[in-house]
């Protein structure tokens, strides 16, 4: 029964997700949500960043240079503490941009910062 009913709230909630660009604001509201809101925000940064490392991985395989170097992987609970880092530090900085910023650009930017190359 779990199962499908976490089945049906990953049907239901990953298409506003997935096809949209994810701004502080979305973030800072999920992350603060109920506990189905933080699982769904979890797994989706987890997977942008999942993204990365795999595109880091192509990039590497045809020797073009990486976006980031880190040498492993990142869990999505890494994921997700990295994110909410670059917002809380982003937001500080620029509080008028909640709405205007994309959140998987932050990420990308911290990783940059992180772990240049």
């Amino acid at each position: 029964m779990k199962i499908t009913r976490f089945l049906a709230l990953t049907v239901a909630f990953a298409p506003a997700i997935a096809f949209a660009d994810l701004s502080p604001d979305a973030f800072k509201q999920l992350s603060a949500g109920n506990k189905t809101e933080k699982a769904m925000i979890e797994m989706y940064v987890g997977g942008v960043v999942k993204g990365y490392l795999n595109a880091n991985g192509f990039l590497s395989s045809v020797g073009q240079k990486p976006l980031f170097c880190y040498d492993g992987d990142i869990d999505t609970g890494k994921a997700h503490k990295i994110a909410t880092q670059t917002i809380s530090e982003h937001l500080a900085k620029a509080p008028g941009d909640s709405k205007k910023e994309i959140v998987e650009v932050l990420i990308m930017m911290k990783l940059k910062a992180l772990h240049p190359c």
